[in-house]
């Protein structure tokens, strides 16, 4: 590809023929010059320093007449560049001040807050949609922050739903608080209080037990679903307690 520039002096233009750009070229053609300059009959030129385009009005040509109607100047302001507005983001700006990821889901009727984001120490689950600390998400490389998308109750009770689902047992989506809830946060093994504090790997930290195993044709429900301290459900097994 050529990279020779239009001949007429102070014109950077690459050339299209003869030695000219395309303006130039064309002014050569249908003139017989490429310098000549048709000025419409009464125009002048716009009263900014080095603009040779045509008043349109106020003196000015159409570029600088809207920007002294916009911003009361017609210089020309360097631009910043904005971001997006939604707290804890800061990709470049899209619409509606938000960058395109935040404003799609605003218009799609969704929460701002996206799966990746942590904000002060707290991630979004889109399974419960509870606003959780980012503790209680495991690793995952492919998101940036580095973290799983659901929290790890709703993963658990995602696995068990598969293998309960595999094993053609009934089950139903069922919600870890509502469960240690309903129990009193009492361990239904060993009558034991489940300290609220404690978190997985602690062995006295809180656990859903199937009463009937999933290997022995257990339900993932409600109903044969209990809370137990982790090293009693561990303990417990595949077993039925009598």
């Amino acid at each position: 590809m050529s990279n020779r520039t239009c001949s007429v002096d102070g014109c950077e233009s690459p050339v299209r023929c003869k030695e000219l750009c395309n303006k130039h070229y064309l002014r050569l053609r249908n003139h017989g010059d490429p310098l000549v300059r048709l000025k419409p009959e009464g125009k002048q030129t716009c009263e900014v320093p080095e603009c040779a385009k045509f008043v349109q009005s106020f003196g000015l040509c159409p570029m600088h007449a809207k920007r002294l109607r916009t911003t009361g100047t017609t210089a020309d302001r360097a631009r910043v560049p904005r971001y997006c507005e939604a707290e804890g983001c800061d990709r470049s700006h899209y619409g509606f001040g938000m960058c395109k990821r935040h404003y799609l889901r605003q218009r799609s009727g969704l929460d701002l807050r996206l799966p990746s984001d942590v904000i002060n120490g707290t991630k979004l689950c889109t399974r419960c949609l509870n606003i959780l600390p980012v503790e209680s998400f495991g690793a995952s490389a492919r998101l940036s922050s580095g973290r799983n998308i659901y929290c790890s109750s709703c993963l658990s009770d995602i696995g068990h739903i598969r293998r309960a689902n595999k094993r053609s047992n009934e089950y139903e989506s069922v919600n870890r608080d509502v469960v240690l809830a309903r129990d009193a946060w009492t361990c239904h093994l060993c009558d034991g209080e489940i300290p609220q504090a404690a978190q997985w790997p602690d062995p006295l930290s809180a656990s859903m037990d199937h009463v009937t195993p999933l290997s022995r044709g257990g339900s993932h429900t409600y109903e044969n679903i209990k809370s137990a301290h982790l090293t009693c459900n561990i303990s417990k097994g595949a077993r039925i307690p009598a």
